[in-house]
């Protein structure tokens, strides 16, 4: 087993005068990212997937990013500054560094790529000082200020009086520390993977809703000690106050009555962009993959079974909630062209109907024959996420309370027979057509019912998916707004699901 000499440092520090963390009323979210691979000496091969995919996670939490990769010390100290810079009274601050680490003389230096030091009187004046940023952070009162460092992967000055291969303690009052192993000892590199052991379960729980910081931790350790056999043991220190959620779950408005309360979703948290906010229903082209996106703006809807009697386990009761923080949807579910230009490739078409369409016609089609990771890493790319199923929802009723829009095929493609199988549908070219041919609903969104159905992430959970709008395979009767299904994993690909991304920025 390869073994990754390193451990992963998390200070989290709240200001004493602001210890109400509830993510609804939190400030803004900010990230700076760095990751150095190409060291001359002892290159790294995760630390720039470990950056680059904690920047697309935060991103997806409502965090503005910078990701720096391979920097040397002047690039890391310009990118240090415009990051400090950017910070206001009341923000959310987070700093991350994957790459070599050393710890010498009581302080924790970061090492850029043009690191050279020949002893280790030099460090100090070829490294990044990791205390440096941690009191830059401090000194523009953000709220909440979250120092990531993953690094300590091994040390050039083994034997001299820093002694070990780690980095030092950098505790204090109101301090949330976190190592991907316990102290004096390695984590694993987990090389078949793409990200470290540690780094790879760290990821998927910040995905998760309504996980705060340290119940998150406790996940991730039992997770990492699970898979390692017991080899490494993830290790923490907390001093909060109040808890902290990447992605928290939607609250009762009123606690007092949560049983029949309206549910907020939290605001995004990204940082207020130059200009005028986007209106509402706005569309704009996405440089990124070619397709229009909407605006939806922020405010009340409801979302569940509005049907008594048709519902299924999974399917709550229909109930109001409130949306806090707009979002851009795409205007319709993402092409076969827009796919295959992110993404280098798209799956081949199944059905002759399809086949016997020009090659023009057929990049208009909608995307099927992918599996939700493959849905996943697109929205990632183009810097956006699946829905979660509380915007998907409140985007496909576009303020109605019916079940579904009507004349329901004046705005969905959906299968003519109710005897009709998969096979034959294919045969007889009822089959997915091209987006937009249909009217859209009165957000001008198109085929949000019928035609493919469509992923977002589950309620609680966004590690899991669901499935929503029905598609061209179901009845009139079949198909209703508020109707889910839990998919049983992310892998499997179905020929009659396609999916559109959303994301509270364009960039």
């Amino acid at each position: 087993m390869m073994i990754r000499l390193f451990c992963v440092l998390t200070v989290l520090t709240a200001m004493a005068q602001q210890r109400d963390l509830r993510i609804e009323v939190s400030p803004h979210r900010k990230a700076l990212l760095i990751g150095n691979n190409r060291y001359p000496k002892q290159a790294l091969a995760n630390a720039v997937n470990d950056a680059t995919d904690l920047d697309a996670t935060l991103r997806n939490t409502g965090f503005q990013t910078e990701l720096v990769l391979d920097a040397d010390l002047r690039t890391m100290d310009m990118a240090v500054q415009r990051f400090v810079q950017s910070l206001k009274e009341g923000d959310v601050a987070l700093f991350y560094f994957s790459g070599h680490g050393i710890g010498a003389e009581g302080e924790n230096f970061l090492l850029p790529v043009s690191f050279a030091a020949e002893s280790e009187a030099d460090i100090r004046y070829q490294a990044y000082s990791a205390a440096r940023v941690r009191d830059l952070v401090k000194s523009r009162n953000v709220a909440l200020s979250i120092l990531i460092l993953d690094a300590c992967r091994s040390n050039p000055f083994r034997g001299t009086r820093s002694g070990g291969g780690g980095l030092v303690g950098m505790g204090g009052a109101g301090a949330f520390i976190a190592f991907a192993a316990d102290e004096g000892k390695t984590a694993d590199d987990n090389p078949n993977e793409r990200n470290g052991l540690f780094t790879k379960h760290l990821l998927s729980e910040i995905r998760r809703f309504g996980v705060g910081l340290e119940s998150l931790f406790t996940r991730v350790r039992a997770k990492v000690y699970a898979e390692s056999k017991g080899r490494q043991t993830p290790f923490s220190y907390s001093g909060l106050l109040e808890d902290f959620y990447f992605m928290e779950l939607p609250i009762p408005v009123n606690a007092a009555s949560a049983a029949s309360a309206p549910f907020v979703l939290p605001p995004a948290k990204t940082p207020a962009t130059n200009g005028p906010a986007p209106a509402a229903n706005e569309k704009r082209l996405h440089s990124k993959d070619g397709l229009n996106y909407i605006y939806i703006p922020s405010g009340p809807g409801m979302i569940g079974c509005s049907s008594p009697g048709q519902c299924a386990p999974n399917e709550q009761a229909v109930r109001p909630i409130h949306i806090g923080s707009g979002f851009w949807i795409g205007e319709t579910e993402v092409t076969r062209a827009a796919y295959e230009k992110v993404m280098g490739s798209v799956p081949a078409l199944q059905s002759a109907a399809h086949l016997e369409l020009s090659a023009e016609l057929r990049s208009r089609l909608p995307v099927t024959d992918i599996s939700p990771v493959d849905a996943q890493q697109y929205c990632r790319k183009v810097g956006l996420y699946l829905p979660t199923e509380f915007q998907w929802e409140f985007a496909a009723r576009a303020g109605s309370e019916a079940d579904q829009p009507l004349p329901i095929q004046d705005y969905a493609w959906l299968a003519l027979d109710a005897s009709n199988t998969v096979t034959s549908l294919l045969k007889t070219g009822e089959v997915t057509r091209l987006v937009a041919q249909k009217k859209p609903n009165a957000w001008g969104l198109f085929d949000m019912i019928g035609n493919a159905a469509e992923f977002a992430m589950a309620t609680g959970d966004s590690s899991k998916i669901v499935v929503r709008g029905g598609s061209f395979v179901q009845k009139v009767d079949q198909v209703k707004i508020w109707r889910r299904s839990m998919l049983p994993d992310l892998e499997t690909t179905y020929m009659d699901f396609g999916f559109r991304c959303a994301g509270p920025n364009l960039t």
